[in-house]
């Protein structure tokens, strides 16, 4: 199933300080602070707004059609997938970046992306390109919410990274320990350069949730049952078969934008 929500939550900062156009509501952060290799800076009062992605993120949406990534649920367990493919645009030409992890996961909850997986940062005098999953290696062990480390993520997206590169679209999962509750949560996010958003959304057995390349979404989404296990062997084999398929079908000259080892982690 594709959750696509109707109450998306974000933030969006600008150079002249936050927008309080609105409230917070209950339950959601409003002070993240973010520790960085140069010390700790705040950002308070952190407030909603309904404004649109910017062009420069539609426009890149069209670029970073690539690969998959998603999230299934199966007898108690919380299954994240993705391909490893990464590809870079800059001025709308590619760049090959290889092979990187796109799933990441802390003893509470578990994240996997999709889109920019290297971006350009200051490092004094001068610019290099930060891997993600560099990172979330060095952050995640800092925080126990995986919305307080997205937030840190897009703090850092506004301090350091020198250009827009697009946005991260981000699929992550934990389990409720509250009675009554559904026994998992989804966090549907997305992170751009000033632009940061993220639903909560209740989950049972047999949902799962999927992005990247609209054709491999398209299949998902009419064949949502391929998912449904609980063994990591039996959908990395699954969605293997589905990537043959897809080359199969259109052809060896098809640039299929999925590749590299097919990655599954279990929370």
């Amino acid at each position: 199933m594709i959750s696509s929500g109707s109450s998306f939550h974000g933030y969006q900062t600008a150079n002249s300080g936050i927008n309080k156009s609105n409230s917070l509501p209950p339950n959601t952060v409003n002070t993240a602070t973010a520790l960085e290799s140069g010390g700790m800076y705040k950002t308070d009062d952190l407030t909603l707004t309904n404004k649109p992605l910017s062009s420069t993120l539609k426009k890149n949406r069209e670029e970073e059609d690539m690969s998959f990534a998603g999230i299934t649920f199966c007898d108690g367990k919380i299954l994240a997938f993705a391909d490893s493919k990464s590809t870079r645009y800059i001025d709308r030409i590619s760049h090959d970046d290889g092979y990187v992890r796109k799933i990441f996961k802390a003893d509470e909850f578990i994240l996997v992306f999709t889109g920019t997986n290297t971006f350009p940062i200051m490092d004094g005098e001068l610019t290099r390109l930060q891997k993600l999953e560099d990172w979330m290696d060095k952050n995640i062990p800092k925080v126990s919410s995986p919305i307080h480390l997205l937030l840190m993520l897009q703090l850092y997206f506004d301090r350091y990274v020198t250009q827009d590169v697009g946005h991260l679209s981000v699929k992550g999962a934990y389990l409720n320990h509250t009675p009554n509750l559904p026994r998992y949560t989804v966090l549907d996010a997305e992170i751009g350069k000033n632009y940061f958003r993220y639903e909560k959304i209740p989950a049972i057995d047999s949902n799962s949730w999927f992005m990247g390349n609209s054709e491999y979404v398209e299949h998902f989404k009419w064949n949502s049952v391929e998912l449904m296990t609980s063994s990591k062997e039996q959908l990395c084999f699954v969605l293997e078969d589905i990537v043959k398929k897809m080359q199969t079908k259109h052809g060896l000259e098809w640039y299929n934008p999925v590749g590299g080892p097919i990655c599954v982690e279990e929370l």
